[in-house]
């Protein structure tokens, strides 16, 4: 199906796009007037009106679920959803014993929007249901096992992933993750005929390498449209928005054969395609230049990326209800320029999820899938910025294994300073589901690291400040290395460290945080103890 956009200059309609605006002008004209509802949008509905928007499948079977069938109930009314499976890359490409051992075998998912309450109802395939959690479990949500179908009732938005457990197979709920993506009602569907506006309808569209974006124009993904390719945006005021699905695909499994070409001739082995500066840079599902400030990425799914799957270097982005989902071994959640927020969101991702490195930001309400490799919060690995301010606050993270490929990593992490600042930066109410290898990893000093080069001039290095305030970790810190590990931690107990050199030094308040139901009032109190190395101060409240 050819690209669906509107062109840049309003004059244009007698062009060859002229028949496919028509049929979207009368798809939206549908929404507007409550045709159809749940096909092509969602109009603006009062929260109290309950509602349920549907969307269509995107016309690639090879995106059904096998394990899945899902439909919606709101009072009277039954909707089928459509379930997705995107299947993972190490299984279906690279596959070797590991990989079942850290990996699922693909993500399951279903999106719709609603208003008041909805009622998802889940039929396992091919399985008996024997039980069933969800996670996070706010106030409002709650899952029940009914005559071998899962009914999950929800009342607030929001990303949920439903822990099915199946008779006779232990790891179910872990091969084949389910996740609910209940969204609100979209706002700020544009006109498909508004000048600036690239207009994704449902379906299937191939964009290719970084499709531009100029500055003040709108990208739009309908529900149901399943975009290929990937966005590269310049100049201020960018929106990209909608309920559909942009995958990197195509680049994604050429990434791959490129690294198992190379293994094959022996000059590489699988994870060196981390490193490829083929890959670096601009190479990112979404990409935004220095001079995209103020953009707004909102409520689309975005899987089976190359490398980044987010990466923007505009001030004051906004990112909010973005689905981010993929395993290749680079996949960094969301890296931003300065002033950022993070709202809404669900990350399972491969790399760090999140990464300070410009001065503040606000993460709140997101839902993390944590899988092996890399922080949870990555501070940094030897980059020079002055980063401050930063709010992680209200979020829920999920952790599926705890071995880890290279180094000792942490929820929150920095591997090297070489005079970065950490100041004001505060990490309050969160939970963590399962074990973790080690809740903080930091490292502030001055030493070179693979993955950043080394500033010119002198170095001196700087405080790192960070407050934690009622975090639960309901496991405990455990794991197991495989490869390369670090010299003086080989063979000891997976635990938490906070190491200095030099002028650096490190200042960490606890307040209420409990770790495997203890909460933390010395260093005594860590399960394997705290290591600590040079000029480090941890406070207990």
């Amino acid at each position: 199906m050819a690209t669906r956009r509107v062109d840049r200059c309003p004059g244009d309609a007698a062009g060859p796009l002229s028949r496919t605006r028509r049929v979207q002008r009368a798809a939206v004209l549908a929404v507007a007037l409550g045709l159809g509802a749940g096909a092509h949008g969602a109009e603006r509905v009062p929260d109290a009106e309950p509602r349920v928007w549907v969307y269509p499948a995107p016309g690639q079977e090879d995106y059904r679920s096998e394990h899945y069938r899902v439909s919606l109930e709101q009072g009277s009314e039954v909707r089928e959803a459509f379930c997705y499976r995107a299947r993972s890359i190490w299984h279906r490409e690279y596959p070797e014993p590991w990989t079942a051992q850290f990996f699922p075998m693909e993500n399951n998912w279903v999106t719709f929007s609603f208003s008041g309450k909805a009622i998802v109802v889940i039929a396992p395939l091919n399985v008996e249901a024997v039980g069933v959690e969800v996670r996070p479990d706010p106030p409002g949500v709650s899952a029940s096992l009914v005559a071998g179908s899962i009914r999950l009732e929800i009342t607030r938005p929001g990303q949920y992933y439903v822990m099915v457990k199946v008779k006779g197979a232990e790891r179910h709920d872990f091969e084949h993750p389910l996740f609910i993506f209940a969204n609100p009602p979209e706002t700020d569907v544009p006109s498909p005929d508004a000048p600036g506006v690239h207009y994704f309808a449902p379906g299937v569209h191939d964009i290719g390498f970084q499709y531009r974006v100029r500055a003040g124009e709108t990208v739009y993904l309908a529900g149901g449209a399943l975009v290929r390719g990937s966005l590269h945006y310049e100049g201020a005021g960018v929106s990209i928005l909608g309920r559909g699905i942009l995958s990197d695909r195509k680049l994604m499994l050429e990434r791959v054969q490129s690294a198992l070409a190379e293994k094959a001739a022996g000059k590489a082995n699988a994870w060196d395609l981390n490193h490829d500066q083929m890959y670096r840079d601009q190479w990112a599902t979404i990409f935004g230049d220095a001079t995209g400030s103020g953009a707004r990425l909102e409520g689309i799914t975005i899987i089976e990326s190359p490398f980044y799957m987010v990466r923007t270097h505009g001030a004051g982005t906004r990112f909010q209800n973005l689905k981010l989902m993929s395993d290749l071994y680079n996949n960094n959640g969301i890296v931003a320029g300065a002033d950022h927020k993070i709202l809404d969101c669900f990350f399972k991702v491969e790399d760090d999820v999140f990464c300070w490195m410009a001065p503040v930001s606000e993460t709140r309400n997101c839902v993390i899938w944590k899988q092996d490799n890399s922080a949870l919060v990555q501070l940094g690995y030897g980059y020079s910025y002055a980063t401050h301010g930063h709010v992680f606050a209200d979020n829920w993270v999920i952790v599926d294994r705890t071995s880890i490929q290279i180094l000792d990593r942490g929820l929150f992490g920095l591997a090297a300073s070489t005079g970065t600042t950490f100041t004001a930066c505060r990490i309050e109410n969160l939970k963590v589901w399962g074990d973790v290898l080690n809740v903080l990893a930091i490292d502030n000093w001055d030493r070179p690291s693979p993955w950043a080069s080394r500033p010119a001039g002198e170095i001196r290095l700087r405080p790192v400040e960070l407050a934690f305030r009622n975090v639960e970790i309901t496991g405990t810190e455990k794991g197991t290395y495989w490869g390369p590990a670090m010299a003086d931690l080989k063979d000891g107990p997976m635990r938490s460290r906070l190491r200095t050199e030099k002028e650096g030094t490190i200042h960490i308040i606890l307040d209420n945080v409990t770790v495997n139901g203890k909460r933390l009032r010395s260093d005594a109190d860590w399960p394997n103890g705290l290591l600590k190395q040079g000029q480090v101060t941890v406070e207990y409240r």
